[in-house]
């Protein structure tokens, strides 16, 4: 019996603490997010918030601002857009990685022979010298006229072209980041000048959180989550005033 009692005590004691509700257990290490460091318009966030879709009173641009261009949607996560020649839409494309198609300088909608065509997610790039303000001024009045359609706009990406902007530029580049639905800020990076592409796994923590936001809001896109065309002020109204059918 005394064997027994034993045998049953050495038993017990090889079960695992966690199993023992009367054992209290060591907290698991919760990981902790490193606050992103000032940006000069942002502050501490990600992007400026704009309006989320174009509005009946803007008005448009003097001159078309981006050519419309088909491209193939399949495996396409979301389409990088200049606005410009030398904006940035190669470098961003390959940073943002698998999916990311560029564009070039265009406003790209899906094309091809599947029905329902899909809706592409875009985001435009611009440098922050005057005529890219300039060129992104005038994409950003054209979207909000509803004169581009068909892909839906997730935002604009402000790309520094010089180590120090002047008073002037960091107005307007701040008043640009609030008049499509995102405005994103990648600083001056002294070390891309000297390679051909930068490497994806060594980026600063701000340009990383803007890579993974892109991402983010583009799988929303592609997935459904978000409206699939871009509506007016006008428009939204106007369907939620018509009158229904009775059942």
């Amino acid at each position: 019996m005394g064997d027994g009692l034993l045998r049953r005590r050495r038993t017990s004691s090889i079960e695992p603490a966690s199993d023992n509700p009367f054992i209290r257990r060591a907290p698991q290490p919760v990981a902790v997010e490193a606050p992103l460091p000032t940006d000069e318009w942002l502050g501490a966030e990600v992007a400026a918030r704009g309006p989320q879709r174009p509005s009946a009173t803007a008005s448009g641009a003097a001159a078309g601002a981006l050519a419309r261009r088909e491209v193939t949607p399949r495996g396409v996560t979301v389409a990088v857009a200049a606005v410009h020649g030398g904006a940035g839409a190669s470098t961003l494309a390959h940073l943002l990685g698998h999916g990311a198609h560029d564009a070039g300088v265009s406003w790209p909608v899906a094309g091809g022979w599947a029905r329902p065509l899909p809706v592409l997610p875009v985001v435009l790039v611009a440098r922050t010298h005057g005529a890219g303000l300039a060129a992104a001024e005038r994409v950003a009045r054209s979207w909000a006229a509803g004169e581009l359609g068909e892909s839906q706009l997730l935002g604009l990406v402000l790309v520094d072209d010089a180590p120090q902007l002047t008073k002037a530029q960091k107005a307007a580049a701040k008043r640009l980041s609030q008049m499509t639905p995102h405005g994103w800020h990648i600083a001056w990076q002294p070390e891309w000048r000297e390679v051909q592409t930068p490497a994806a796994d060594a980026l600063p923590a701000r340009v990383r959180r803007t890579l993974e936001h892109i991402r983010k809001l583009g799988a929303q896109v592609t997935a459904g989550a978000a409206p699939t065309t871009p509506t007016t002020d006008r428009q939204r109204q106007a369907a939620e005033t018509e009158p229904r059918s009775a059942p």
